[in-house]
């Protein structure tokens, strides 16, 4: 009972703490597929790759991981989700407070999982108009 107490106590501090300081990366800047380069289209899709890995940092973060994830995305993910799972089980729990703090938590983290969604969704366009522009 009163390791579940302290875990929920740390459950509402470190949701404050992290909303706080983890800051949240910057959308790339998308090549124009009409009129780019399959240099500039090369660059984009580094520069994509980068945000996603930035963003699956950011969302670690998030939910109290501070190491760096690493390059493997999959894994890394996986990772998150089961301390989210590990969260979702101690909010049960929690006060107010605690379950305010989550919630803001998961506020961040779902625009986060939108905005990657997004901004993929913008490349996947100019990649087509690329093709469109270059066949």
């Amino acid at each position: 009972m009163i390791r579940k107490s302290i875990l929920i106590v740390s459950l509402s501090f470190f949701s404050i703490y992290a909303i706080a300081e983890c800051g949240s990366p910057s959308a790339p800047k998308l090549p124009d597929g009409a009129v780019s380069t399959l240099e500039d289209m090369l660059a984009g899709q580094k520069a994509m790759k980068a945000f996603q890995a930035e963003v699956v940092q950011y969302r670690a973060c998030l939910v109290g991981i501070d190491e760096e994830v690493g390059d493997d995305i999959s894994a890394a993910q996986a990772t998150i989700d089961a301390k989210l799972d590990e969260m979702r089980q101690l909010v049960l729990e929690a006060d107010d407070e605690a379950k305010a703090a989550h919630e803001a938590m998961l506020a961040k983290y779902n625009a986060a999982v939108d905005s990657e969604a997004a901004i993929a969704g913008e490349f996947n366009i100019e990649i087509r108009e690329y093709k469109a522009a270059n066949q």
